[in-house]
């Protein structure tokens, strides 16, 4: 008998229609997003200084929405605008590297 061919993942999406696999990576990249922004987000907060009542004035954004996007809460994680705005409101420096492999 020959050796039974394995289907990788990478085949499974290889096969997959064009707009199957955009759908795919595009909910990926929400998720990962979600996930990533979470983590931003919780980090600020647990580094800041300053009370929620400060934290509220200094960004706009109101403490408990924050506290519930830092655990994931939220159906949609930050966006990368309002990273780069809460970092600056709070004091710190985000930034986006891009580079060639």
């Amino acid at each position: 008998m020959g050796k039974a061919s394995r289907s990788t993942v990478a085949d499974k999406l290889a096969a997959l229609p064009a707009s199957e696999r955009k759908a795919i990576f595009d909910e990926a990249g929400k998720d990962l997003a979600n996930v990533l922004g979470a983590d931003l987000v919780a980090e600020m907060l647990s580094d800041t200084r300053l009370s929620q009542r400060a934290i509220d004035a200094e960004t706009g954004y109101n403490h408990s929405a924050l506290s519930r996007m830092a655990r994931g809460e939220t159906k949609s994680g930050p966006t990368l605008w309002k990273l780069f705005a809460l970092a600056e409101a709070l004091g710190f420096k985000l930034e986006l590297k891009l580079s060639r492999k």
